[in-house]
């Protein structure tokens, strides 16, 4: 993420996923994702031209290369640091990082390398007029790209040659090398027109009395370039008549899929939707049917002066209790009233224990309530997912954090300090629980994100589903 928005030129949100990087990798003491983060940082700061500032990362880059045995990773932070000595004009030093990365280099048998490092020498020298160390070092690069096919190596290093013995005023060799540079360049010609265009070339530079010979040569391959472009646009065509025929049928499998996605999802929302109403009725049966009755009863008992009055309250007290648990178990009342909040808050209450776990809720204020149906939604997710927790995660606290945003987007987080697991573990699993989740949040067009690790302590679960507030109702 951090590499991805510093290619937007985003660098405040390029550095912030940087920070949070090197923050986990200190964490979990991971000195390879270490050095390249701080690699990235390095070279993103060198890139706008940040130079004292990439320095110090560099340098720390370079330490835990040294510390970690990471002779790939020094032969790249060696050339670093070679250009910001070149920088700060100690050219000697700067020479000296890239001999290192050589040596190292030639100790793993990087033949890549060893030409890019001939090429960072060649510039080097290049830079501060020593123009025979110079083409030296570019030829000895050339002939490393060249050997083991490194095309846009090669193709870089021809053109500095070209340029090199430009300065020479050797315009054959010069010649020769950008000619070298120029077939680099352009792969997609064929051979037969390589070697047209080298033949043309050569009649060029004959006496004047070949020069009808070549005009008719240039004319013969004018005819052949024609055939070549209309075989080329024939396949063109043809082309696009099997990419029209993939598409149209990729964009009936996608009209099918919608279909049957749209199915599963109007399924899913009745069934769902007939969970609710059968939960909601039922507690309201418990609730003001039985409820009552027991109610009733009670007061009818309390008149009575027996001896067994006390144990027969308690009794009914607890019945009483029980069916008050089991109806906002079903619907909690205060979901209906209230809102998603304050029913969060009620469930944390009713599941909070000192000596076991501790559930926390943090609530933004908004002027309004989401949609019942997205509340009923949220809420079951945080009854299944803090089921699991008890079960397995064995945390002794939970945060629970809603979000909704002016314009309704509405984010749950839940986040514990109990055993972290593998995410992909989830879509193993037999239960419905993880998939009655995931269902749910579908069913609102909302996404789900998993953070965990096994062998690492807090997991968090963050639920995101767009939305619109509606008035709160008084």
């Amino acid at each position: 993420m951090g590499v991805f928005y510093s290619r937007q030129n985003d660098l405040d949100n390029s550095f912030k996923c940087l920070d949070r990087a090197e923050q986990l990798a200190r964490e979990i003491n991971d000195l390879e994702r270490l050095g390249t983060s701080l690699g990235i940082r390095g070279a993103i700061l060198m890139k706008h031209k940040k130079f004292k500032e990439s320095e110090p990362y560099f340098l720390e880059v370079y330490e835990i290369r040294k510390k970690t045995n990471d002779s790939v990773g020094l032969g790249y932070v060696l050339l670093d640091l070679s250009k910001m000595a070149a920088r700060n004009g100690k050219l000697d030093e700067a020479v000296g990082f890239i001999d290192q990365s050589t040596e190292i280099r030639t100790r793993i048998n990087d033949v890549s390398g060893l030409a890019v490092n001939a090429i960072e020498k060649g510039d080097l020298y290049h830079s501060i007029g020593r123009e025979d160390d110079a083409l030296r070092w570019f030829r000895e690069g050339a002939d490393l790209a060249d050997g083991i096919g490194y095309t846009d190596l090669s193709r870089e290093v021809h053109e500095k040659l070209a340029r090199q013995y430009k300065l020479r005023k050797n315009f054959e060799q010069a010649y020769l090398h950008l000619e070298r540079f120029d077939v680099l360049k352009d792969s997609l010609l064929t051979k037969e027109k390589v070697r047209a265009i080298q033949e043309l070339q050569t009649r060029y530079e004959t006496e004047k009395k070949e020069l009808l010979l070549a005009e008719q040569e240039l004319e013969l391959q004018q005819t052949r370039f024609l055939i070549a472009f209309l075989v080329v646009l024939l396949a063109l065509i043809a082309m696009i008549v099997w990419f029209w025929r993939r598409q149209e049928i990729a964009r009936r499998y996608r009209m099918q899929a919608d279909h049957d996605r749209n199915l599963q999802e109007q399924l899913t929302r009745a069934v769902i939707e007939l969970q609710e109403k059968e939960r909601a009725r039922f507690a309201l049966d418990l609730h003001d049917g039985l409820g009552q009755l027991i109610s009733s009863v009670r007061m009818q008992v309390n008149r009575s002066q027996e001896a067994w009055t006390g144990q027969a309250v308690g009794l009914l007290d607890q019945m009483h209790q029980e069916i008050r648990n089991i109806a906002f178990a079903l619907l909690p009342h205060t979901l209906v009233t209230q809102g998603l909040g304050k029913a969060l808050r009620e469930f944390a209450g009713r599941l909070s224990d000192p000596a076991q776990m501790t559930i926390h809720v943090d609530e933004s204020e908004s002027e309004g309530r989401l949609d019942h149906k997205i509340e009923v939604s949220m809420y079951r997710v945080c009854q299944e997912w803090i089921n699991n927790v008890t079960k397995y995660a064995a945390a002794r606290e939970v945060h629970i954090t809603l979000l909704i945003q002016a314009d309704g987007k509405a984010t749950l987080t839940l986040e514990d300090d109990g055993a972290g697991f593998d995410p992909h573990q989830l879509e193993l699993g037999k239960g419905n629980g993880w998939r009655n989740i995931q269902s749910r949040v579908r069913l609102h067009h909302g996404t789900v994100y998993v953070d965990s690790m096994p062998g690492r302590r807090g997991t968090t679960l963050v639920i995101d589903i767009p939305a619109e507030l509606r008035q709160q109702v008084a």
